[in-house]
């Protein structure tokens, strides 16, 4: 080759690149008009609004609903509609459906596994077992049908066991059912999933190669998975070792031990055996058998509220007495009064998935009730960035909504320390306004502590105003005669569902704003505020 065709090569190649990283910026702006167009229209609003036994879901959520089943009914139908022959494929379909059911026995692990939230691997099982319970449904009608059916043959008495435990699976999804009594839902859950499995197994023929091979599959998959969370479980709690076990300490950190409104809050402080990396936005799971006589049974996931660059040696949990478990550890606060309990403990996890949050100019964090126990790490995550100068965030605004004043006395200390430590340069980029929606008040506004930039609120957050009060940036110091671009702004969510809902349709209508939200792993009922 010629030293002229290196030349021109060279030179071909320094124009194509020159072209393509032109064509490149161009696809940038693309893939952001894009973004927001199908934010606008498919993620954020919805089509079926919050029911107590469905929804809500977004028009992309029934899309891909929509999506799944045609899939399946197209298997179903091709490439003929014969009885027998789109039975048997039902059948079949509904077993290579099941692989996914049984990828794991706790869903959180799953979920981690695959990246995504707890919330969005709930919603994918849960679709996948209807729809493994309706193509079941089509294979014991098509066999029904058929003359060749006899209960004498032990097979098909199995096929009668398995639909039953598929019954029994679906009467279990209502919230009536979850609501009553969890744990013993759990285990009734956990008990008709395997008794379903033995049943098909038993009743798949043995010339049944494929189907044996779809059943071997998610059983090892299962197996797969849960000896991986059995490897964690053991490393995490040094099981085997002498480093002991980890060790909760139970404190009540309410105003009042006899305080009957309702927010009675627990800190929980778990001494870890091995030092552990937690993102904000994780959570664990604790077990602590010694509490009560069936606590240990009972595995419950808890927000972590303590946070640090590195690895943490002690974790803090800020928990909300409800029923089972942390119905116990308030009996036990309370007859310590003021004493704090050790038991012993383990865990597992951290769970969850963590946003990204360096990148953003502006982050609003709104909660309600103990959903500000999501919101903490976070705050610590944006000022300790600030600090180091190792992210862009310059305002940052906690709006915490409230019944009674009550959780917020509770939680002062949490948020003294992070307004102790927003103090580099002066540049104060916290604010914290709290909103009341009873209590007594002199003024509908007023200091919180002896900081001037947290505020007590009388009322409701005014969502759109403060949404829209964070896009102008009036809070945001910047140079004079100098045109500087805005940059994004990040709404984080931990809220009861109707002020998650405004807040949805709040952001929506700003998306052309460079305003994007996020969900938190946790979010309390309105009954919890």
């Amino acid at each position: 080759m010629e030293t002229t065709d290196f030349y021109a090569i060279a030179a071909g190649g320094i124009v194509v690149s020159l072209i393509l990283v032109r064509v490149l910026s161009y696809l940038s702006h693309l893939t952001t008009a894009v973004s927001v167009f199908v934010s606008k229209h498919l993620t954020y609003p919805y089509l079926i609004r919050r029911h107590r036994l469905l929804g809500p879901w977004t028009h992309f959520d029934v899309l891909c609903h929509l999506v799944y089943v045609a899939a399946n009914v197209f298997c179903l139908c091709y490439p003929n509609l014969l009885a027998s022959d789109a039975g048997r494929r039902a059948g079949v379909l509904s077993l290579v459906n099941m692989i996914f059911l049984f990828a794991g026995v706790h869903l959180s692990f799953v979920a981690d596994l695959l990246g995504i939230s707890l919330q969005r691997y709930r919603g994918s099982h849960r679709a996948v077992g209807w729809m493994v319970a309706g193509l079941a449904a089509v294979h014991a009608v098509a066999a029904v049908n058929s003359a060749a059916f006899t209960l004498s043959d032990s097979r098909n008495l199995f096929a009668i066991i398995g639909i039953a435990s598929l019954g029994v699976l679906s009467l279990l999804f209502l919230p009536c059912f979850r609501q009553f009594a969890y744990e013993i839902f759990l285990r009734a859950h956990q008990v008709a999933a395997c008794l379903c499995v033995y049943a098909v197994w038993r009743h798949l023929p043995l010339g049944a190669t494929s189907c044996r091979l779809y059943l071997y599959i998610g059983t090892g998959t299962f197996l797969l998975t849960c000896s991986m969370q059995v490897l964690t479980f053991i490393y995490r709690n040094s099981v085997f070792t002498r480093r002991g076990h980890p060790r909760a300490l139970v404190t009540y950190v309410g105003a009042d031990s006899n305080d009957k409104s309702g927010a009675k809050p627990i800190k929980v402080s778990v001494a870890l055996s091995r030092p552990l990396r937690v993102h904000p936005g994780q959570y664990i799971s604790l077990r602590m058998s010694a509490v009560g006589w069936w606590s240990w049974t009972q595995s419950h996931p808890f927000m972590v509220t303590s946070w640090s660059q590195g690895e943490q040696s002690t974790l803090e949990l800020f928990v909300q007495p409800r029923r089972g478990l942390t119905a116990d550890l308030l009996r036990h606060a309370h007859a310590g009064s003021g004493v704090s309990f050790s038991f012993p403990a383990f865990i597992s996890g951290p769970h969850g998935v963590t946003a990204p949050v360096a990148q953003y100019e502006t982050v609003v964090l709104m909660a309600s009730g103990f959903g500000v126990a999501a919101v903490i790490p976070y705050l610590k995550q944006l000022i300790h960035g600030y600090n180091a100068r190792s992210s862009r965030t310059r305002r940052v605004h906690l709006v915490w909504q409230l019944r009674t004043p009550d959780l917020a006395v509770a939680v002062q200390p949490w948020l003294n320390g992070l307004l102790k430590d927003d103090v580099l340069d002066n540049g104060y980029i916290l604010a914290i306004s709290i909103y009341l929606e009873s209590g007594d008040m002199p003024t509908d506004r007023m200091p919180f502590g002896k900081h001037e930039r947290a505020v007590i609120c009388r009322g409701l957050a005014d969502i759109p105003k403060i949404v829209q009060t964070e896009i102008d940036g009036g809070y945001i110091e910047r140079l004079p005669d100098v045109q500087e671009e805005r940059g994004e702004v990040l709404v984080m969510a931990s809220l009861s569902n109707e002020l998650r809902d405004r807040l949805r349709d709040t952001v929506r209508n700003h998306l052309r704003d460079r305003v994007r939200m996020t969900e938190l792993e946790f979010q309390p009922g309105y009954n919890e505020n």
